[in-house]
């Protein structure tokens, strides 16, 4: 990975990825990269859903009879947070306080700005009966529903890198890496949703389980990997035993201890941080931007690429 390639992608993937538009723009230039690697049209599928109101969409990559391996990450960047606790991997608890926070407290802000909004200018706007003030009112009270709509789900995090923009670079990257054989028995996936209630990871699930008719693929979980300063992976004893000879600073789990969805046993987990009784607390985005080093992420990157290639 060439430091300018590493820039343009860093640039590219620099935007939230929160509405549907945002979304839609991400999955189109991320085909694009792998059309240029080779991958024809064919070889990708959008799966689309509506649930709940809300729109889902996955991009899978690869073929799934011929894939021993699964390399999945979600795309969708977080909601701002607003408390002073830390995104932990496997403490479904904690993160849902966090995404229920950060959705609620912009609205419940922005409702009492409506209701002062109505109280002291609406309302006496229409008491003049002035039909210029009334269209007024009528203007400033569409223009406050319509930032309504746009702040339901919460206000959008410009500081990604963590989640889960760097995760989406180390995928990208390795494919760049690998032969056309390692490609055939690999397939890339990118889920919706993952920062806020892992559906697109269901609906992943649902779409192995009526497509592979073989035994089901290895899936490879890439979340909040960062930098790979600190790795921690989840594996099955078998595999901590081969991952042990690589002499690169990690720390390994038994994927029995990960509380996470969807997880199997032969499937490994690969984040970044540090093991706490109550989970595994990521590293800050203020961490990652303030040391951000690009020799060392691609050293990081390239030991943990090796680890992927040559042992799952």
């Amino acid at each position: 990975m060439h430091d300018n390639e590493t820039r343009n992608m860093i640039l590219e993937y620099l935007g939230t990825r929160f509405s549907n538009k945002q979304k839609q723009r991400f999955l189109i230039t991320t085909a694009h990269k792998f059309i240029n690697m080779g991958y024809s049209e064919k070889e990708m599928v959008v799966d689309k859903k509506k649930l709940s109101n809300s729109e889902y969409l996955n991009l899978y990559i690869g073929n799934f009879q011929t894939a021993d391996r699964i390399i999945t990450t979600y795309y969708d960047t977080p909601a701002k947070n607003f408390l002073p606790i830390h995104y932990k991997i496997g403490n479904s608890k904690n993160n849902y306080y966090i995404n229920i926070i950060s959705s609620i407290l912009p609205m419940g802000l922005y409702f009492i700005f409506e209701i002062a909004v109505m109280w002291f200018l609406l309302i006496p706007l229409f008491q003049t009966r002035s039909n210029f003030k009334m269209i007024l009112a009528v203007v400033v009270g569409s223009f406050s529903i319509y930032i309504n709509t746009k702040i339901i789900h919460g206000i959008p995090n410009i500081h990604h890198f963590v989640r889960n923009t760097l995760s989406i670079i180390f995928i990208v990257d390795l494919c760049r890496k690998m032969t056309v054989h390692q490609r055939q028995k690999t397939v890339f996936v990118f889920t919706d949703h993952g920062c806020e209630n892992r559906n697109g990871q269901n609906m992943l699930t649902k779409y192995i389980s009526k497509t592979i008719t073989k035994s089901r693929a290895k899936i490879i979980y890439l979340e909040c990997i960062a930098d790979l300063s600190s790795p921690v992976i989840y594996v099955n004893s078998q595999i901590i035993k081969k991952v042990k000879k690589y002499e690169c600073k990690m720390t390994l789990q038994d994927v029995s201890e990960l509380d996470y969805s969807n997880v199997d046993e032969n499937d490994m987990f690969i984040t970044n941080g540090v093991v706490k009784e109550d989970g595994t607390e990521i590293v800050s985005e203020k961490t990652i931007e303030k040391n951000f080093n690009l020799k060392n992420i691609k050293e990081n990157f390239c030991s943990m690429q090796d680890i992927i290639l040559n042992i799952v």
